[in-house]
């Protein structure tokens, strides 16, 4: 890395118990020194933001920092270049952008910012993020325990640091998907993808519910029941196939209920739908079909470990309930769905740590320790 000292990420730990999103930052207890950087991942929908906040004491001394994060809407871009001139970035300060807006945007940036804009690696930058926060962030990780769902505990279990994560499949959940093999922290590719994704939903929801707003079509979700529009095994063997295990609640058919002759056909009854059960049927469609390819892909690969980030997830309890069960499903139990706090900002966690070596150095340091414990 060239013209500035690597940030210290020792002890690195969310700054509060919120669950996910821009609010979560991370502290950095050792950090000595101001950042003047700012990581960019800007795509189709959301411009994701990555900047340094330094810690002060009481007596205005220096007290390590905090990485923060925002968004903004692609759309409103300028809002964010808005946000990146309020912080007073000097002539020193790098700016590194990672995402198809790292070229479509690349002049304006240049140009409202006055700073050098660097372009990351869209894939370079999803895993790179990735890496810091699984080796060096505690309690990023979590997976979504299905038994405790609905029940009074939280169905969220963390996980600690782990030197040894590789090798995992990442899938990024975006406009689109893209799903990615990583063998180390230098070595990965991209195995699969799929055009169904969260632009996928939005755009279905918007079309069939007039809802705008991705939150409140979650939440819109919630309130609904896709049993009133999706057809089940049980609609159509009146219980469940046990022969080859599927039980009478598990969908057949996502909105094959959504023609009324056709339920009234099947089941003698014209029951009414609402916007609220489109969206779950919706949420459930996108959710456990990505769970099947991500299971798919990773049978391929011959891998256990499956990572979910992106902006459609959001730690929303009703995309992460519909990922988990789709893994836990079609891998029988053998496979369990891993989630993270900053799901959304991968790429741009990745841009912001661009020019660093760290990881790669605890990576090797990690793998010299195992072969000289080996060696006793």
């Amino acid at each position: 890395m060239s013209g500035e000292a690597a940030v210290d990420t020792r002890g690195a730990r969310s700054s509060s118990e919120a669950r996910t999103g821009e609010e979560l930052s991370i502290r950095l207890p050792h950090q000595s020194f101001p950042v003047e950087r700012i990581g960019l991942d800007i795509g189709g929908t959301l411009c994701k933001l990555v900047h340094f906040v330094p810690g002060e004491k009481q007596d205005g001394s220096h007290d390590g920092g905090l990485i923060a994060f925002a968004k903004f809407s692609t759309e409103k871009v300028e809002e964010c270049i808005s946000f990146i001139k309020g912080k007073g970035l000097s002539s020193k300060a790098r700016i590194f952008v990672s995402g198809g807006g790292a070229f479509k945007f690349y002049s304006l940036l240049e140009r409202e910012l006055g700073v050098p804009i660097h372009r990351v690696d869209e894939m370079a930058s999803l895993v790179g993020g990735l890496n810091f926060l699984l080796l060096r962030v505690h309690r990023e990780s979590y997976r979504f325990d299905l038994e405790s769902d609905g029940q009074l505990q939280d169905p969220l279990v963390y996980a600690d640091l782990d030197d040894k994560p590789f090798p995992y499949l990442l899938v990024n959940i975006g406009t689109g998907v893209s799903i990615i093999k990583v063998n180390s922290c230098t070595s990965y590719e991209r195995v699969s993808g799929s055009s169904l994704g969260g632009g996928t939903f939005m755009g279905l929801c918007e079309l069939l519910t007039g809802e705008t707003d991705f939150n409140k079509m979650i939440e819109l979700g919630e309130r609904g029941d896709s049993r009133n529009v999706d057809m089940l095994v049980g609609d159509i063997y009146g219980d469940s196939y046990a022969k080859i295990g599927l039980d009478k609640d598990i969908i057949a058919s996502s909105m094959g209920f959504a023609s009324q002759t056709r339920r009234a056909r099947m089941t003698e009854q014209r029951r009414e739908w609402s916007k609220a059960d489109i969206a779950d049927s919706l949420l459930r469609m996108i959710g456990i079909n990505i769970g099947q390819i991500a299971y798919l892909t990773a049978v391929q690969h011959n891998l256990s470990s499956i990572y979910f980030g992106g902006f459609f997830i959001r730690g929303h309890r009703p995309s992460l309930a519909r990922i988990a069960w789709a893994i836990n499903f079609w891998s029988k139990g053998s496979m369990t769905a891993r989630f993270l706090r900053h799901d959304g900002f991968l790429g741009a966690l990745g841009a912001f740590f661009a020019e660093e070596d760290t990881l790669a150095s605890k990576e090797s340091a990690s793998a010299a320790g195992a072969q000289a414990q080996d060696a006793v």
